[in-house]
């Protein structure tokens, strides 16, 4: 395999585990929860569990919708990049040509900022937006709201090449570079 196609999976690889945690993060239905797939997820990524009385207190400060804690998923986020940037460190660039070497280059600095990016997208997918002082009342009193609003509505942009969720602002997947819609 050369190294052009070892990079390449390495994105593959790197866009399937992010969205595989991403999904089973997202598809715990109660606040700071957990569930048989999010248990997995941390038990193969080794990722520190958050004791109860600390699962009250992210309930009670950031009150999540749904979802598996964000701590929890920035570690889960944190131990796929590991893993990929240790595999990605074993590719030999040296006197490769001059498109694989900025495909090296460009994944590892990916790399360095995604469990953050990754914590932010899925915290605003779980955490609703604090609207102010007079949002909730405002929110009552609109006359052009022709129905009634039912709590937090959640959903994450997907990649159509690859299936990864959005983690930052763009319309170009970080993990393929194709267009996400």
């Amino acid at each position: 395999m050369s190294e052009a196609e070892a990079i390449a999976a390495l994105r593959r690889d790197l866009s399937a585990r992010i969205a595989e945690i991403f999904d089973a993060a997202c598809a715990v239905e109660e606040p700071a929860g957990t569930s048989p797939a999010w248990d997995a997820i941390c038990a193969r990524y080794e990722v520190e569990r958050l004791p109860p009385e600390d699962r009250a207190a992210v309930i009670g400060t950031q009150r999540p919708s749904h979802g598996a804690p964000v701590m929890e998923v920035r570690g889960a986020a944190d131990a796929a990049r590991v893993d990929i940037r240790r595999a990605l460190k074993k590719i030999d660039v040296w006197d490769a040509p001059r498109p694989v070497e900025r495909a090296h280059e460009k994944l590892m600095r990916f790399l360095e900022e995604l469990p953050d990016q990754v914590a932010q997208a899925y915290r605003k997918i779980v955490v609703p937006k604090r609207g102010g002082m007079f949002a909730n009342v405002l929110a009552h009193h609109d006359a052009s709201a022709k129905t009634p609003r039912t709590g937090a509505v959640a959903h994450a942009l997907r990649c159509t090449t690859c299936g990864a969720p959005r983690i930052r602002e763009g319309y170009d997947c970080p993990f393929c570079d194709n267009a996400m819609v």
